[in-house]
C-alpha cells in the first residue's frame, strides 16, 4: 500500500500543475461505452426513438440512449448464469418541449439456487418491482423466475417509469 502511494503522489500533484492540461471530451467523462473485458463481455450501446408515450389524450415523445454490458458465465458448476450491468438514459418531452428524465443504473444477477433462476436488480432500474419488470425500486429487489415471485424488496417503490413522466409533464 505504501508503494502504492508514493507511485500516485506524482500523478497527484501534476494533476494540480498548471502544465497539464485537461482532457477534451465532447459528452460527460466516462459517459462512453464501456471496455468488453478483452471479449469476456458483451457490450451493446442503445439509442432508440423516440418513442410514443400515450398520458390521458396528450402523446409525450421517449428518447433511450445509453449502454449495457453482459458476462456470461459457463456451466457446469457455476451456480452464476449472467451480470447484466445497465446505465441507460430516458428522456420523454412533451409538446412544449419540458423533459422528464430517468437514468437506469446498476446491475441485473442472474443466478441458480436449489434449481430455480433468480435475478437480483441493484439500483435505479426501470423494470424491477414486479416479476413483469414493469415498475421502478430504487434499491434491491430479488425475483424467482421459476415461481413468480417477489423474493424480497429493500427500498423506495416508485410505479412506472412512463406514469411519473406523464405526472411530470401532463
Amino acid at each position: 500500500m505504501r508503494k502504492l502511494c508514493f507511485m500516485l503522489v506524482p500523478l497527484l500533484v501534476a494533476a494540480c500543475t498548471d502544465t497539464v492540461a485537461p482532457p477534451e471530451v465532447d459528452g460527460p467523462l466516462f459517459a462512453g461505452v464501456p471496455a468488453d473485458g478483452n471479449g469476456n463481455k458483451d457490450v451493446f450501446d442503445f439509442s432508440g426513438g423516440p418513442f410514443p408515450v400515450v398520458c390521458d389524450g396528450e402523446e409525450l415523445a421517449l428518447d433511450v440512449v445509453g449502454w449495457g454490458q453482459f458476462k456470461v458465465f459457463g456451466p457446469p458448476k457455476n451456480r452464476n448464469v449472467e451480470l447484466g450491468v445497465f446505465h441507460l438514459v430516458l428522456t420523454y418531452t412533451n409538446a412544449a418541449g419540458d423533459t422528464f428524465v430517468w437514468r437506469d443504473v446498476g446491475p441485473d444477477h442472474f443466478y441458480v439456487d436449489g434449481g430455480e433462476l433468480f435475478v437480483t436488480i441493484t439500483g435505479r432500474s426501470t423494470a424491477s418491482g414486479t416479476v413483469d419488470r414493469d415498475e421502478i425500486v430504487v434499491g434491491h429487489v430479488v425475483l424467482n423466475l421459476t415461481t413468480n415471485e417477489v423474493v424480497f424488496v429493500a427500498g423506495r417503490e416508485l410505479g412506472s417509469v412512463d406514469a411519473m413522466a406523464c405526472n411530470a409533464l401532463t
